[in-house]
């Protein structure tokens, strides 16, 4: 990753997080409900970024690119694809950082430390 993909992967890392939430709630109410085409089509764009950040294998699903519009997802379908995601992309996001000697965590840029400030990975928060 370079500092360009670092910004491109927290914009999306914060969308995938709140589309998460939001489809969360609404599975909560009614999980068999489609998801309208108007949240379907920016929640495409929120996983073309994500598949563009990680590789092949990072990815939740090899055979899965986006919701088909018309297909008419539930809340719940859209969910489970939400949560297999934001998973999968704090892997990736582990993967490319570090924790420094005198404390915090950093970014790798192109496999070298440097001194861009990341969260901790998940599991340690």
């Amino acid at each position: 990753m370079d500092s360009k993909d670092i910004d491109e992967f927290e914009k999306v890392e914060a969308q995938l997080k709140g589309f998460h939430e939001e489809l969360q709630t609404l599975s909560k109410k009614s999980p068999d409900d489609p998801v309208n085409k108007f949240k379907l089509r920016h929640i495409n764009s929120v996983l073309a970024g994500a598949n563009k950040l990680m590789t092949q294998t990072q990815r939740p699903f090899q055979d899965f690119e986006q919701f088909g519009v018309d297909d008419l997802s539930t809340n719940s379908d859209v969910l489970l694809i939400l949560r297999q995601y934001a998973s999968c992309f704090e892997e990736t996001r582990s993967a490319n950082i570090y924790l420094a000697e005198y404390g915090g965590w950093y970014w790798l840029i192109r496999g070298k430390k440097s001194d861009r400030q990341a969260r901790p990975p998940k599991k340690l928060e």
